[in-house]
């Protein structure tokens, strides 16, 4: 049985998308890029721990040592699958382990270690893993995923995610 909750969805108010259509359309050193919203719930969920978020400034430190990066998405698994030119297989939870490539002031990018995000992905969580596995613990969630590293290498070149410790992004959040 599927449980629906009632929630209030909310936009970043400095709002800007880093990506459309695969491309980019925002320069990753901005340090204002704010590709990010939330749902409020009106009631707690039952059964689900909720995410921590993330200190300011916290993304380096956070996969340093033994971490990778864990992602979920519901997306297809292919580009072709995305165009029409295979069958669409979205909509499944799907989990990958990816590495911290490049750290910019509010996005980052991830590199395929062994797996990569595709298109439909974009919203799911980005948090550390430790031997491609959830810690036990109430996770922190470092990021949401924004869109592709490369345009040039769509589900393929790696992923970039908005940071939840850049401290515009952390503040709205936590207000």
């Amino acid at each position: 049985d599927l449980e629906v909750h009632e929630g209030t969805d909310a936009l970043h108010p400095n709002f800007k998308a880093v990506f459309g259509g695969g491309l980019p359309l925002q320069d990753l050193n901005d340090p204002t890029l704010a590709d990010v919203a939330v749902i409020v719930f009106d009631e707690p969920i039952r059964g689900v721990l909720p995410a921590h978020l993330p200190n300011v400034a916290m993304l380096g430190p956070a996969f340093d040592g033994p971490f990778d990066v864990g992602l979920v998405g519901y997306g297809t698994t292919s580009l072709a699958a995305a165009t029409g030119a295979a069958p669409f297989d979205g909509g499944t939870r799907r989990f990958t382990t990816m590495v911290l490539d490049t750290v910019y002031p509010a996005v980052a990018t991830l590199s395929p270690a062994p797996g990569d995000t595709c298109f439909f992905d974009s919203g799911g969580p980005a948090f550390p893993t430790v031997a491609g596995h959830v810690p036990p613990e109430v996770v922190t969630v470092q990021g949401i995923i924004v869109g592709p590293a490369r345009a040039d290498m769509l589900c393929a070149g790696g992923t970039t995610i908005m940071r939840l410790d850049a401290p515009h992004i952390s503040r709205w959040l936590r207000e």
